[in-house]
């Protein structure tokens, strides 16, 4: 009993630190909903909101979670949902204009 005990109280601060730094990396998220952004979270620059809002409403328009987070001090897209390679390549083409400091520098979202 207190071997199982001490075992998930390993197992749930080791998750608790794995969330926690893949918080620390993200820079921000978005949920769309048939290319309309519905919920945004994090720093987020007006500028690359509209490039970004341009880019979901082309047709097809995606639903799902967009999530941009710092990779070897350069901001990243992670997709889920159903983003086409299209969008996929324009948003990483927008996406690229900015660097991690210019993103952690603006104003935050929520």
């Amino acid at each position: 009993m207190t071997l199982t005990l001490t075992l998930l109280s390993i197992a749930g601060a080791l998750l608790w630190l794995l969330r926690a730094a893949v918080a620390a990396n993200t820079l921000f998220r978005m949920d769309v909903d048939r290319g309309q952004i519905v919920t945004m979270k994090g720093r987020l620059p007006r500028r690359l909101l509209g490039d970004v809002r341009d880019v979901l409403a082309m047709a097809p328009h995606p639903t799902g979670r967009l999530r941009c987070y710092s990779s070897q001090r350069r901001p990243v897209w992670q997709y889920s949902g159903s983003f086409s390679e299209d969008h996929r390549q324009r948003l990483r083409n927008v996406l690229g204009q900015w660097s991690v400091a210019q993103l952690r520098q603006a104003p935050r979202t929520e």
